[in-house]
C-alpha cells in the first residue's frame, strides 16, 4: 500500500530518516503482546456473533410462527361468518366488522414479512396479500350489490367467491407455518454442526493467527504512516496553490483510493476555479453589452425631437412631464454603478421608459404595469425587464396597425420565486419564427447576429450566468395574437 509523489531531491534524505523511525515502531508493534489478544479476542467474538445471528433467526422464525398460527383457522372462520351476517341481513354493511378484520390479517402479515429474510417465504407471503387483495374486492362488490339492491341470489355468489378466497388463504397460512416448523428444524441442526466445526476452527485458526499477527504488525507502520505522510505533503503543495501536482498510486487499497480521490478533488477544484473565472468573463462580457445598450442613441434622439417638437408647440406641462421620465429612465439606468438593484427601481425604470413612449406614439400605444406590491424589496439584475419591453415594442407593436398594448405582471409564485412577465398584443410569431428565437437564446452575443433576439438573448444568458441554467426566458407566441415572454428569478443572493 506504498504511495509516491514528486517531490525534490532536497526531501529524500527525509524521507530516509522517516523509514528509520518506522523500523523501530515495527519492532515495538512485533513484540507486543497486546496484538496477540485482538485476534484472540476477535475470533471468539466472530463466534459469539455467529451464535448470535443464529438464535435471532431461530426467534424471529419462532415468532412467526405464533402470529401465523394466530391466523390460522380464525381468519377463515371470520370472515366467512361476518359477511354471511352481511348477506343474511343481520348486520348492516357499514356497520359490520368484515373490514377490520381484514386489516387486522393484513397487519399481521405485515408484522412477519418485517421479520422475515428468506425471498421465498416473502414471496409466500407478498401472494397471500395479493389474495387479501382479491377477497377485499369482492367485499367490496358485496357492498356495491348491497347499496343497489341486487338480489340476494346475486350476493350469495359473491359470497362464494369470498369463501373460496378465504379457503385458499388459509392453506396458505398453513403452508407457511409447516415451511417455517421444518426451517427451525434445520436451523437447529445447522447450529449444532457450527458449533463443532467453529470449535475446531478456533484450535486451528489460532495457533495461525498469532504467526501472521506478527507478519501484520511488521507491515502496520509502513502499509498506513508512509502515504499518510506523502498525502500530508501533498496537501501542503496544493494549499500553496499548485493544482497540477498528482499523487502517484502503485496499489489498488484503501490508501490508494484516498489518494486518487485526493487526486480527483484537486481536479475539480481547477476546474471550478477555471469555470468561475470563464463565468465571470462572460459576465462582464454581457454586462458590458448591456451598458453599451444602456444610451440607445436612436431612442435618445427621438426622444429629445419629441420635447423640441411639444417645446415648439407650447405643450409645456407635457414638456415637463418628458424630461421627468426621462431624467428618471437614465438615473435608473446608471443606479450608481450597481449590477443588481431592487424590483421596485427595475419596475419604475420601466414605467418612465413605457411613458416616454406613450407620448411620442401617442393614441397608438398602450401599456399596465401590475406588479404586486410584496416583492418590491426583492432583488434583480438590472435591465431584466426594460429589454424584453423594447423588443415587445419594435417587433410587436409597431408592426401591427391600430392600437397596441404592453402589460408588464410580476408576482411570487412560490417562498422562492418570483415571475416576470411582458405580454403584447402585436403581430406575433409563427411556429418557425418562434424556434428560431429560441434558438437564438442560446447562442453567445458575438454569434446572435438577430437584432429582434440580441436583447432577449442578453438577459437569458445574464439570468443563467447569475442564477443557474435551470432559469432563463420562456417565451409563448401565436401569429396576430401576440408574444409573452416570462421569466423567473429566485429569492435568494445572487452568487458569482
Amino acid at each position: 500500500m506504498n504511495l509516491r509523489i514528486k517531490l525534490p531531491e532536497r526531501n529524500k534524505s527525509r524521507l530516509t530518516s522517516s523509514l528509520l523511525r518506522r523500523v523501530s515502531l515495527r519492532k515495538r508493534l512485533l513484540f507486543s503482546f497486546s496484538t496477540i489478544i485482538i485476534v484472540m479476542v476477535s475470533i471468539n467474538l466472530l463466534i459469539v456473533i455467529s451464535f448470535n445471528n443464529y438464535s435471532v433467526q431461530y426467534n424471529n422464525i419462532i415468532t412467526n410462527i405464533t402470529r401465523a398460527n394466530s391466523l390460522n383457522g380464525t381468519f377463515q372462520r371470520d370472515i366467512d361468518y361476518e359477511m354471511y351476517f352481511i348477506v343474511s341481513g343481520t348486520k348492516k354493511y357499514k356497520e359490520a366488522d368484515q373490514y377490520k378484520i381484514i386489516e387486522n390479517f393484513e397487519k399481521t402479515i405485515h408484522q412477519i414479512i418485517d421479520s422475515t429474510n428468506d425471498p421465498a417465504r416473502l414471496l409466500d407471503l407478498d401472494i397471500i396479500l395479493r389474495t387479501l387483495g382479491s377477497m377485499s374486492k369482492y367485499v367490496d362488490e358485496i357492498g356495491v350489490q348491497i347499496a343497489s339492491k341486487k338480489p340476494v341470489e346475486e350476493q350469495m355468489i359473491t359470497l362464494d367467491q369470498v369463501r373460496s378466497i378465504s379457503s385458499l388463504i388459509n392453506r396458505e397460512i398453513q403452508d407457511y407455518i409447516m415451511y417455517e416448523v421444518n426451517t427451525c428444524g434445520v436451523i437447529n441442526s445447522q447450529l449444532q454442526k457450527s458449533i463443532n466445526n467453529w470449535l475446531l476452527f478456533n484450535v486451528i485458526t489460532l495457533g495461525c493467527l498469532i504467526i501472521v499477527s506478527f507478519i501484520v504488525a511488521w507491515y502496520i507502520s509502513g502499509s498506513v504512516s508512509n502515504p499518510v505522510k506523502n498525502l500530508q505533503k501533498m496537501t501542503k503543495v496544493v494549499s500553496t496553490g499548485n493544482f497540477d501536482e498528482r499523487i502517484i498510486d502503485v496499489n489498488s487499497d484503501e490508501i490508494a483510493e484516498l489518494g486518487h480521490s485526493f487526486n480527483i478533488m484537486t481536479i475539480k477544484i481547477k476546474g471550478l476555479m477555471d469555470e468561475r473565472i470563464e463565468k465571470q468573463k462572460k459576465l462582464k462580457n454581457a454586462d458590458f453589452k448591456v451598458l453599451q445598450a444602456q444610451i440607445n442613441p436612436h431612442f435618445l434622439y427621438n426622444t429629445l425631437d419629441t420635447i423640441v417638437w411639444m417645446a415648439e408647440a407650447g405643450h409645456n406641462d407635457k414638456v415637463i412631464h418628458l424630461v421627468r421620465e426621462l431624467s428618471n429612465f437614465f438615473r435608473k439606468s446608471i443606479s450608481k454603478g450597481r449590477d443588481v438593484i431592487t424590483v421596485q427601481e427595475e419596475i419604475e425604470h420601466v414605467s418612465s421608459y413605457l411613458s416616454i413612449l406613450k407620448v411620442r406614439y401617442r393614441d397608438t400605444l398602450d401599456y399596465s404595469i401590475q406588479v404586486t406590491d410584496s416583492i418590491y424589496n426583492f432583488n434583480i439584475p438590472k435591465f431584466t425587464l426594460q429589454p424584453l419591453v423594447e423588443n415587445a415594442l419594435y417587433h410587436g407593436i409597431k408592426n401591427k396597425r391600430g392600437n397596441g398594448k404592453i402589460i408588464v405582471r410580476g408576482r411570487l409564485t412560490n417562498e422562492q420565486e418570483m415571475i416576470f412577465e411582458v405580454i403584447d398584443n402585436g403581430i406575433g410569431m409563427d411556429e418557425e419564427k418562434l424556434g428560431a428565437v429560441k434558438r437564438s437564446l442560446e447562442l453567445e452575443h458575438e454569434e446572435n447576429t438577430d437584432a429582434g433576439s440580441f436583447g432577449m438573448s442578453n438577459v437569458h444568458q445574464r439570468i443563467q450566468l447569475y442564477y443557474g441554467n435551470k432559469y432563463g426566458l420562456e417565451i409563448s407566441s401565436a401569429i396576430n395574437e401576440g408574444t409573452q415572454v416570462s421569466v423567473t428569478i429566485p429569492l435568494e443572493t445572487i452568487k458569482l
